[in-house]
């Protein structure tokens, strides 16, 4: 079934095949999986389940076709089948890694079986030099075809696989004008080397059919006789317009014949064919060699041949013939049914990435091109698996020059700028350069004003990897991502589906910039408690100078500071509880930390922070509120922390739960209360707040005789320490339904309560990736009330409608669903409705 290539033929076997579906005969047909795999008609008649379950043995690409995949043989095959005296053996004892990998391949190890019978010694060195398939049968036609009676033999070949490739068949009848009555000489020596066979017809003796005894001999035939033009690079082109279909006939052919070629590109073989192919209308051919390049590349200038220079980029929407090369070349790179292994492909598309990005400046295109060739190898080589690797650098250097280049037109480059900085976690650890680009960025105001959440979203994520290398770039990322203010209003675009295209806001864009720092945050905790703190200080913290630095001191181990002065609300200027979060995870590493590291962080903080709020939510409901306190006590020493109307709530609660602890001397503790107590008096605050003081402390370990007479009087039961303003203790994160009541819209307890559960169990499954099938379960079980709920009320907001289609879009995506599941026709519905709304795609403000 190996000559099975026309559509005539495939149908006849399809035919042949179900005719006998039910009978005692059962077919086993050989076929190539390219053909295979192109072939509706024999996936139709072979459909069924593969017949192993091992990987190696079933194409994955056929997994409803019933099928076995053969493989190529094995090294322990090959030693234990060719053995002395076969004339093979002593190749075989001689060959390199890579013969010995082409002679695994059965048609390769066939072929020169067949040339090792009758060997030279100059022959057989040249065979031992042969790397590749096309090298092989170059040798084969050398001294199979070429070695009598050439031009007799190969006008004979290129007419036979001429008229078998216009009859879509692998076999033609002996007649002519096909096989001249000249060249019986020159036939009967093909047939004689094995090159040709012959076969009667079905009455003997009458109307002989030739064939080439293999089909790749065809395909070989076909690339340097129809395909190939000696003369003229635009001559595949001129074959392709008079038989468009040839990429898919002919496709093995194609394959050959751009080894060849590439193989020849030292001598100006190879590119001026593959660009006339790129610049023509055959988009199919175009394809199959950037298939082929990105397989055969793999020295560092083999692709450079494609880089534009700035005085070529065009400025026309039209891809150049180059352009358009390497834009297939990079979708073929990162298809692994293309490039199963793409390591090889990797360094000289990193130099051919960094290359273009020289004129990224000048050409638009050509910076996109760029752009899209390094996402493309982060994700077929991502760095991380081997940042040593070769490539890497290159990489690097096109991103820091994209960047670069993207600030000189921000406006037209804002999505490159987005797309480039969603790449800098994975090189901005192993590379200076592009470190010092991100500086260049964060110094351009007008860049990051224009691009905004495009690229504040992605900076957090390159926090962590350049912690270590650079942490004053880490603090200077962390800052950007949550002080940038957007004041624009306008929507961009937010992702979606192709149901419906979404949008947000430009501010709701800059905000997840923030979101994301709040996720990250406790690992920069854990890594380098010092830059956490200063994180802390660049954020939140004030001016090293104020009016009334008496009024509320701090001193910590040496270092001054002070709290503005507050009126007890702790009020935050942000909406959003992210600020909070990054507090309480400040919090809870505080006390894991060594000794000298924490009090380094508490100093810091003592300096830069005059917000009592900052210190207000760093306080508040610790897991460890001993723990804690130990780790702040020189900042309590001063009294400040305990007597401030912002902090006077959450350090007392620290204070009561250190004293019954009992690890820390009384004393330290008495001495802040004492402080604390001046300060109570000297800014007129309530009596109540040092009844409360006094009150944590331990009764019977008191040893200052004025503390001690006031918790005497206090009596067996002190006064209970007040809860903190609601404005730090009730925080919850802001949502879509938040929005809608602050325009004024009126929602009843039962809608709102759903919308917020609905809304919240959606949140929990986009922000973790791995979702479990539970947490789906959970938001299709929502999903399913809420709609019920919605559906009993006379009017539902627009918006309500949007939140139930977000929750259907996530779970059509879910792997939990199916059509068989209870949600699935709800699902269903909500999208369909949805892609015939006038709203889709608009964003709701």
């Amino acid at each position: 079934m190996d000559a099975l290539r026309g559509s005539e033929d495939r149908e006849t076997l399809s035919t042949i095949v179900l005719a006998l579906a039910g009978t005692r005969w059962q077919v086993v047909a050989t076929a190539r999986s390219f053909d295979t795999r192109n072939s509706q008609p024999l996936q139709r008649t072979f459909a069924g389940q593969p017949l192993s379950t091992d990987a190696s043995m079933v194409d994955s690409r056929l997994a409803g076709v019933r099928h076995l995949l053969v493989g190529d043989l094995s090294d322990e095959d090959l030693d234990r089948a060719i053995i002395a005296p076969m004339p093979l053996a002593s190749v075989l004892a001689q060959a390199s890694s890579d013969l010995r990998k082409l002679l695994r391949n059965p048609f390769n190890l066939r072929l020169t079986a067949e040339l090792t019978s009758k060997l030279t010694g100059v022959q057989h060195a040249q065979l031992l030099q042969v790397r590749s398939r096309v090298e092989l049968l170059g040798r084969y036609w050398d001294w199979r075809i070429r070695n009598a009676d050439k031009p007799a033999r190969e006008a004979l070949l290129k007419r036979l696989a001429s008229s078998m490739l216009e009859g879509r068949r692998l076999q033609v009848v002996e007649e002519e004008p096909t096989v001249l009555g000249t060249d019986s000489a020159a036939l009967e020596s093909l047939l004689s080397q094995g090159v040709l066979s012959a076969l009667d017809g079905p009455i003997p003796g009458v109307g002989r059919v030739l064939a080439f005894s293999h089909n790749i001999l065809f395909d070989y035939a076909t690339a340097i006789y129809v395909l190939y033009h000696p003369l003229d690079p635009k001559g595949l082109v001129k074959r392709l317009d008079a038989d468009p279909t040839l990429p898919l006939v002919a496709r093995p052919s194609f394959d050959l014949l751009v080894d060849m070629l590439w193989q020849a590109r030292a001598s100006d073989g190879f590119w001026p064919t593959a660009l006339s192919v790129a610049g023509s209308e055959h988009v199919l051919a175009s394809l199959a060699v950037a298939s082929r390049v990105v397989n055969l590349a793999h020295e560092p200038d083999d692709l450079l041949e494609l880089a534009t220079s700035s005085e070529e980029a065009t400025v026309s929407g039209d891809l150049s013939p180059r352009e358009r090369l390497t834009s297939q070349a990079i979708g073929a790179f990162r298809a692994r049914a293309v490039l199963p292994d793409p390591s090889n492909a990797v360094l000289p598309l990193a130099v051919l990435a960094n290359r273009l990005a020289d004129s990224a400046v000048t050409s638009y295109k050509v910076a996109a091109l760029a752009t899209d060739l390094v996402r493309a190898l982060q994700s077929r080589a991502p760095v991380a698996d081997n940042p040593t690797a070769a490539g890497t650098a290159e990489r690097a250097a096109t991103i820091a020059a994209l960047l670069d280049a993207a600030r000189s037109d921000a406006a037209r480059m804002e999505n490159l700028a987005g797309a480039l900085v969603g790449q800098l976690e994975h090189v901005i650890g192993v590379s200076a350069e592009v470190r010092g680009a991100v500086e260049r960025l964060l110094d351009d105001d007008a860049a990051l004003a224009q691009w905004g959440g495009t690229v504040l979203t992605w900076l957090p994520d390159a926090i962590l990897p350049v912690l270590a290398q650079d942490p004053h770039l880490a603090r200077r990322l962390a800052a950007a991502s949550m002080t940038f203010e957007e004041t624009r209003d306008e929507d961009v675009a937010f992702g979606g589906s192709a149901i419906m295209p979404l949008r947000e806001s430009r501010k709701q864009q800059a905000q997840h910039a923030a979101y994301q720092l709040g996720v990250i945050y406790p690992q920069i905790c854990a890594n380098d408690i010092i830059t956490a703190a200063e994180i802390i200080c660049d954020v939140f913290g004030g001016a090293d100078s104020a009016n009334e630095t008496d009024m509320w001191p701090m001193v910590a181990d040496g270092t001054t500071g002070w709290l503005e002065h507050g009126y007890g609300f702790g009020f935050s200027p942000y909406r959003n509880d992210d600020e909070q979060k990054m507090l309480a995870s400040l919090a809870e590493a505080l006390p894991e930390q060594q000794e000298s590291a924490a009090q380094t962080a508490v100093g810091l903080l003592v300096s830069k922070v005059h917000d009592g709020w900052v210190w207000a939510a760093l306080m508040h409901e610790p897991k460890h509120p001993a723990r804690l306190c130990r780790v702040l006590l020189p900042a309590f020493e001063s009294g400040t922390l305990l007597a401030h109307p912002d902090t006077f709530s959450q350090a007392a609660n620290l204070l009561k739960a250190l004293a019954q602890e009992g690890t820390i001397l009384h004393q330290q503790l008495e001495a802040a209360v004492r402080n604390a107590i001046n300060l109570v008096d000297q800014n007129g605050r309530s009596e109540h707040i040092k009844d409360v003081l006094v009150g944590c402390l331990d009764a019977d370990t008191i040893s200052d005789d004025a503390i001690s007479a006031h918790r005497e009087r206090l009596g067996n039961v002190p006064p209970d320490i007040p809860p903190p303003p609601l404005v730090i203790a009730e925080t919850r994160p802001w949502s879509p339904i938040d929005h809608m009541l602050e325009q004024g819209v009126t929602l009843s307890p039962e809608i709102e309560e759903a919308a917020r559960k609905l809304n919240k169990l959606l949140n929990e499954t986009r922000d973790d990736k791995s979702v479990e099938s539970q947490a789906i379960a959970r938001l299709s079980d929502a999903f399913v009330d809420t709609s019920d709920v919605f559906a009993s009320a006379d009017t539902i907001p627009v918006q309500l409608h949007y939140l139930l289609v977000d929750v259907a879009s996530r779970l059509a995506r879910a792997e939990a669903t199916s059509p068989g599941s209870s949600h699935a026709p709800l699902v269903l519905s909500v999208l369909t409705e949805a892609a015939a709304s006038p709203d889709a795609g608009r964003f709701l403000s």
